[in-house]
């Protein structure tokens, strides 16, 4: 994920709500795609773990 800091870098005038909402969602359908299968491949475990761990840590926020 592209931090906040090379994002502001980069690009001007970044709607950071929309930011946050995009990557919020990006985690969501990383989740879903990753669980809906997750012994196909032990990344896609790892990636639906943290996905859902980045989402709980959302939700608890």
């Amino acid at each position: 994920m592209l931090s906040d800091e090379v994002a502001a870098h980069h690009f001007q005038d970044i709607d950071w709500d929309l930011l946050r909402l995009l990557r919020e969602m990006r985690s969501l359908c990383v989740a879903v795609w990753c669980w809906a299968d997750p012994d196909r491949a032990p990344v896609l475990r790892q990636a639906g773990t943290y996905h859902l761990a980045v989402l709980k840590d959302l939700n608890d926020s």
